[in-house]
């Protein structure tokens, strides 16, 4: 016979009750999150789908034959064609500046225009010593024809007439370093007016007017860069200079420059030089496009996006890029059959923007899956939306989605 219950016996049977309650618990909570893992792993199918799982929605577009531009892409930096330091030619006092700046300039435009005075006062000195000299010669040139007249009669001896003759040519050779003197003052003195050796746009102002200037000064007066025509430095894989090279027998090569995310379009030109070696750092080889600037749209060491057509491949097979997947044996693509996928293994020759060139593995006309296929695996069933579904014959679209010729 038992006898009343303890106290101990009593926390015993609570924590007996206890323990049962949590131990359900947690299998109720095992239970739920196995069936929400099976429920994702069904849905989702760990990336693949089973032939007895619903059908995966995708999209479909058929394989044709396009005519693809095939482009050389590189980051190219702006470089002007000339870009000249403008300095004094001759040392003075720079009295004024001609030209705004950020003007546009012409070549020989006068730019700005020292102190004339000193130049000009030797010039006229220099033209008064040229007058003096070559008014000597003439008197001596004359005699010398008079004594020839006189040693002709036998009037004057032969020593005499030799005099003369030295003496002419002595006043000659005067009269000719007087000429040049007279020259070099006048260039001195055109040079207190400073001119633009090229045409383009100025620069910040380097001097201020009432500065003495010189000729060795470092900083000069202005910097004349030029804008219109300019020209784009860039850089390629040496891999793909015999592709270039080729391209170029056949015509110039067309270059559009675009901003660094790639989309407004800034200029267009040619390219113009290929440089002479293959960098052995970079193994890339460095050209120069040049392009029409009217607009100003590129500046001087702007980084800009280059695009440079090498052909245009006619009737091309390809794919959208994004269709194409990696797998261990290489690239392949799905093809739609009835109303599953299969796997195609295709070749690929080349990618040109959103488009993949193709060798092998497909014919016109094959639909593929561009869209969906990351979670289809070799004969996994398909649904395509009502847009999506292939066409009857004679009725097919003119291109692959997302094509770009």
């Amino acid at each position: 016979m038992c006898g009343p219950p303890t106290q101990s016996c009593v926390s015993c049977a609570v924590l007996r009750r206890i323990l049962s309650i949590g131990f359900v618990i947690l299998a109720l909570a095992g239970a739920i999150a196995l069936t929400v893992w099976r429920l994702n792993t069904n849905s989702e199918g760990g990336g693949a789908s089973r032939p007895g799982d619903a059908p995966v929605p995708v999209r479909a577009s058929p394989v044709t034959r396009v005519d693809v531009p095939i482009y050389v892409e590189a980051l190219g930096t702006v470089t002007p064609l000339a870009t000249v330091l403008v300095r004094a030619r001759v040392e003075g006092v720079l009295e004024r500046f001609t030209f705004e700046e950020g003007e546009l300039v012409a070549a020989g435009q006068v730019l700005a225009e020292l102190d004339a005075r000193p130049f000009r006062v030797a010039s006229q000195q220099a033209d008064g010593a040229f007058a003096r000299d070559q008014a000597q010669a003439e008197l001596a040139r004359a005699n010398l024809v008079r004594g020839g007249q006189l040693h002709a009669a036998g009037l004057m001896a032969q020593q005499e007439l030799e005099t003369l003759e030295a003496a002419a040519a002595q006043l000659s050779a005067v009269e000719r370093s007087s000429r040049a003197g007279l020259e070099a003052a006048r260039l001195q003195l055109s040079y207190a007016r400073v001119t633009s050796p090229i045409g383009g746009l100025t620069g910040l102002r380097q001097v201020d007017p009432g500065n003495l200037v010189r000729p060795t000064d470092a900083s000069g007066l202005v910097v004349v860069t030029a804008i219109d025509p300019i020209s784009i430095v860039f850089s390629i894989p040496e891999d793909v200079l015999p592709s270039v090279r080729e391209a170029m027998s056949h015509g110039a090569l067309p270059v559009e420059a675009r901003s660094r995310d790639g989309a407004p379009l800034l200029a267009e030109g040619t390219l113009r030089v290929v440089d002479n070696h293959v960098d052995a750092l970079t193994a890339s080889v460095r050209m120069r496009a040049e392009m029409s600037n009217a607009s100003r749209a590129l500046w001087p060491q702007q980084f800009v996006q280059i695009r440079m057509l090498l052909e245009t491949r006619s009737g091309a097979l390809v794919v959208p890029d994004a269709a194409v997947q990696q797998g261990p044996e290489g690239p392949f693509v799905y093809v739609v059959t009835g109303e599953t996928a299969a796997v195609r293994a295709v070749v690929i020759e080349r990618i040109s923007g959103a488009n993949a060139i193709l060798t092998s593995g497909l014919n016109e006309g094959d639909s593929i899956v561009v869209e969906g296929q990351s979670r289809l695996r070799d004969g996994a069933r398909i649904v395509l939306p009502r847009e999506a579904t292939p066409h009857a014959a004679g009725d097919a679209p003119s291109g692959p989605r997302g094509a770009r010729p």
